[in-house]
This record gives C-alpha cells, structure tokens and sequence, in this order.
C-alpha cells in the first residue's frame, strides 16, 4: 500500500548538531545548509519501504538555538496546521560528556511536548524520538558510557523515546538498538495524513516575514 499524503518528519537540533549526519544515515543523501550555513527550514525526503507500505515522507528540518523561544513561536495559533502535519519528532544532540542530561537538552524535549499537546492534543500519534549522538567525528562513533535509566526516565517524562545512536546489535529484551531502532521506529509510524489538503504545506509556512528571527535563526 502506497501512503499518497504523509505526515512529515521534523529533524531538530542545536546550532551545530549532527542532523544531517542522521539525515543522511537514514535517507542515503543529505541537502546543504542553506546560504546562512544553517539547517533551519531545509527541507528533504525519505523514501521508506517496508512489507506493509510505502512511502515518499517529507523531512523538514529546524535548528533550535532558544528553546524557549523556539518554543512560544511554535504556540502561536498560525503555527498549528504545520505541526498538525507532523509524524515524527526526531530530536539531535550530542550526548553530555558526562553521560548526563542536561538542561538544554530535557528544555528542548519539554519544548517540543508543549507545542505538540497545544496543536495535536495530549496523546497524539506522534512519535518524538530523543536521538544522542556521540562526540567522535561521525554519527555512530562507538557509544559512551552513559546513565541509560535515567536517560530513559527524563525522556519519557516528556513523551520521548531515548536512543543512543552509536549503541549496536540488541539490548537484554532482543530488541533494536541505535540507528536500527531509530529506523525501526519511524518505519512504524503512522504516517497517513487525516487531511490530504496539506500535501504541499511546508516548515516556513507558519504565516512569519522572511527575515523574523524565529527560535533564535533568521529564516531566509
């Protein structure tokens, strides 16, 4: 069965973080940063197979360098059809020397709750994936060593799954770990739009001016 109009992903992260790196892991290619040297409102796209669909899923991507700003511009009412539109929340950023959480990082997954339970109601179908990257150069450097409960705990707390993205293989329970399980997750999404309307709705169409600093970023 072919998905005719998906919802969308949305990949976040902080200025610098390792997204395309992801992006490209899962979709095989990654686009440009745009002429700021950002990768605040690119956009791409995943193709996906799997035994009981396909699809041609829209990837937007946003940097987030305010969580709390990006936060308040995402909770005005004309941002509500954009966020309505999504499927996937995949959050990036580097995991904490110290193999801790860290306030930037449960802000943004606090942040990212907020404007979903505003626009697609608490309990969406959303999938809001935490993905910690480690400090090597690559996406899926070898793991470090990390406090994986807690990580666990805060992450759920806000609706989040934790992955660890360099981890490989399966944990104790057999089931997928890292890029795998990030893969596995999105392939199980439900991915089919409740309104076909939006088919060519984008990230930039929140009803801002080109130019307003929005979470920090100017869009251009």
């Amino acid at each position: 069965m072919e998905v005719k109009h998906p919802r969308r992903i949305l990949a976040v992260g902080a200025p610098g973080a390792p997204v395309l790196d992801v992006v490209k892991d899962l979709t095989g290619s990654a686009p440009s940063l745009n002429e700021s040297g950002s990768s605040a409102g690119l956009t791409h796209e995943w193709h996906v197979k799997t035994p009981y669909y396909t699809a041609r899923v829209p990837l937007w991507l946003d940097e987030i360098a305010d969580s709390a700003q990006w936060r308040d511009d995402f909770l005005k009412p004309e941002a509500k059809e954009v966020v309505e539109a999504i499927g996937a929340y995949v959050y990036c950023f580097r995991m904490p020397q110290n193999g801790e959480v860290g306030e930037d990082v449960e802000a943004v997954m606090q942040a990212i709750q907020a404007i979903s339970e505003e626009h697609a109601g608490y309990g969406a179908d959303t999938v809001m994936l935490a993905v910690a990257l480690p400090h090597g150069r690559g996406a899926r450097e070898d793991a470090v060593e990390t406090r994986r409960d807690g990580w666990d705990d805060v992450c759920m707390q806000y609706g989040f799954e934790f992955i660890e993205y360099a981890a490989r293989g399966t944990n104790e329970f057999g089931e997928k770990v890292g890029f795998e399980r990030l893969k596995e997750a999105l392939e199980a999404t439900e991915w089919a739009a409740v309104d076909d309307e939006d088919e060519e709705l984008e990230i930039d169409d929140l009803g801002f001016d080109a130019g307003d600093d929005i979470g920090g970023k100017k869009r251009r």
